[in-house]
C-alpha cells in the first residue's frame, strides 16, 4: 500500500517520509527595462533632425529662416539679464513638463523621438539661416547666445528621458499587456518624479548662470 502524499511547506512533495522536488515551474524574476542606453538614442535622434534642418536651410527655408536669423541676430533680445533669464527657464520648463507628460502617456518613447527631431530640426535650421544673414560673426554670437545654453540643458534632457521611457513602458503593459511587474510602476513614478524635480532645479541654475554669461558677452561685442 502506497505512503499519502502530502506537500511540505519547503514546496516539495513528501511521501511515506521521502522528500520529492516539486514538479511545478517557478515564476521567472520580471525584467527590468535599462535606463542605459535610451540618452545615446535618443541623441542620436536629435542628430537625425539637426542635418536636415540644416539641409533645409541651406536650400531655401524661405520667410521663415529670414525671421528666425533675424531674431537671433539681434543682440536686444540677449543684453537685458532678466529678460534672457525669463525666456530660458520658461524654455526649460514647457520643455521638462513635455517630458513629464511623455512619462505619463502609453506612447510616451514615440512622443520623444519626435521631441529631439524637432529640436534638432530646430537648432540646425536657425544656425544655418544665421549663418546665412549675418556671415561668421552673427554665426559665433548665435552659438554662444542660444546653441551652447541648448546644448547643456540638452544633456538634461537626454538624462531625463530614459527614466520617461521607462515609466511609460511599465504604463503600456498595465493598459495594453497583462499589467506591470508588482511595484514596478510605482517605483518607475517615483524615480522619474525625484530626477523630475532635480532636473527642473538644475534647469534653473543653468539658466541663471549661462543668461549671465549671454548677457555679459553681447554687452561686450555691441560696446
Amino acid at each position: 500500500m502506497r505512503a499519502p502524499a502530502y506537500r511540505s511547506s519547503s514546496g516539495k512533495t513528501e511521501r511515506g517520509g521521502i522528500c520529492l522536488p516539486s514538479t511545478r515551474p517557478h515564476p521567472r524574476p520580471a525584467k527590468r527595462i535599462s535606463v542605459a542606453g535610451f540618452p545615446v538614442a535618443f541623441g542620436l535622434t536629435f542628430l537625425a533632425g539637426y542635418f536636415p534642418g540644416v539641409l533645409y536651410g541651406r536650400i531655401g527655408a524661405g520667410p521663415i529662416g529670414t525671421q528666425l536669423a533675424e531674431y537671433y541676430t539681434d543682440p536686444l533680445h540677449f543684453s537685458v539679464w532678466s529678460d534672457t533669464f525669463l525666456n530660458q527657464i520658461a524654455a526649460a520648463f514647457l520643455q521638462l513638463l513635455f517630458l513629464t507628460f511623455c512619462a505619463f502617456s502609453v506612447f510616451g518613447a514615440a512622443f520623444l523621438v519626435l521631441f529631439f527631431l524637432a529640436k534638432g530640426a530646430f537648432l540646425g535650421l536657425c544656425a544655418v539661416s544665421t549663418l546665412t544673414l549675418g556671415g561668421g560673426t552673427a554665426l559665433v554670437l548665435y552659438w554662444f547666445c542660444v546653441c551652447l545654453p541648448n546644448l547643456l540643458m540638452l544633456f538634461l534632457y537626454l538624462w531625463l528621458s530614459g527614466y520617461a521611457v521607462q515609466l511609460s513602458h511599465h504604463l503600456f503593459q498595465s493598459v495594453f499587456g497583462r499589467g506591470a511587474p508588482r511595484g514596478q510602476l510605482e517605483a518607475s513614478r517615483r524615480r522619474f518624479l525625484v530626477r523630475c524635480g532635480v532636473a527642473l532645479l538644475i534647469s534653473g541654475l543653468f539658466s541663471l548662470l549661462c543668461s549671465g554669461f549671454v548677457s555679459g558677452i553681447v554687452r561686450l561685442t555691441t560696446a
